[in-house]
């Protein structure tokens, strides 16, 4: 994900002047990239921090992250056990989790029924 913050930096196409997410529907422009300026160059590291040059005015700039971020996480509650977590990490191939607190309601439920072709 560093690496993708980097790029995103680098390109300077996502700044805008306000912290709120900018609406689409408003005449704001959809924020895309193409998949291969994420990947890095074979025979290199990739971009560093050092490789991105900011002026003040870009320091004063906000990023809306909401369209590269996942709106559904892997969620585990706060007690659950070492060895469940490392099981999840080990069988979905995770690279991070959250950890909320246990308190939490059910609003809604899906059975292995509901998912079968009638």
């Amino acid at each position: 994900m560093c690496s993708h913050l980097l790029v995103i930096l680098q390109s300077k196409v996502d700044f805008q002047h306000s912290p709120l997410p900018s609406d689409p529907r408003a005449g704001g422009r959809s924020i895309r990239h193409d998949s291969g300026e994420f990947a890095k160059p074979v025979s290199s590291k990739g971009i560093c921090l050092d490789d991105i040059h900011l002026t003040s005015e870009d320091l004063e700039m906000y990023i809306d992250l909401a369209p590269f971020l996942n709106p559904s996480p892997y969620i585990v509650p706060e007690d659950m056990s070492l060895t469940k977590v490392y099981n999840l990490f080990r069988q979905l191939g995770l690279r991070h989790l959250f950890v909320v607190p246990r308190p939490s309601r059910v609003i809604g439920l899906i059975t292995r029924k509901d998912l079968l072709i009638e």
